[in-house]
């Protein structure tokens, strides 16, 4: 598997994985890693939000200055972003997204991830199934194209 976010996703995990395991990909990145036929344009992580606060602290070298602009109305998190060897990387500690019955936790959702490996790097996904649910809640028009193809899987 060869795309320039691979070297950036395995530095992302010799950052962090030293001080928690406790965190996944979602988001076009994880469909690329599971092979899924998408181009990967950011990393996106979750997790808890204790981890994203440890997560900062790790990666604060590499920290944007929060967006002031971020719209709380769609979705909801302790959210920071970086910049890691001009790829763009967020952090999303318990996202929660807005739907029609009310704010959803996002990882409350999501089952037993799934493995991915890059040489010895584990990286942990959400299985097809988890995200058929992501993007459901995600309801955004820019991501039909996904969710029908995860639909046709």
């Amino acid at each position: 598997m060869s795309h320039p976010i691979i070297n950036t996703l395995i530095k992302v995990h010799q950052l962090i994985s030293p001080v928690t395991s406790n965190w996944m990909l979602i988001g076009s990145t994880s469909l690329f890693l599971q092979e899924y036929p998408v181009k990967p344009n950011d990393i996106d992580i979750l997790c808890p939000a204790a981890e994203a606060q440890q997560i900062e602290h790790l990666l604060n070298a590499y920290r944007l200055q929060p967006d002031v602009n971020i719209s709380r109305d769609k979705f909801r998190s302790v959210f920071s972003n970086y910049i890691i060897d001009d790829v763009k990387a967020e952090v999303m500690g318990d996202l929660e997204v807005n739907t029609p019955t009310g704010w959803v936790k996002i990882l409350a959702e999501i089952g037993q991830p799934e493995s991915v490996f890059i040489d010895e790097y584990e990286f942990n996904v959400p299985s097809r199934a988890d995200q058929l649910v992501i993007y459901n809640f995600f309801d955004r028009k820019k991501d039909d194209p996904i969710l029908q193809m995860l639909k046709l899987e």
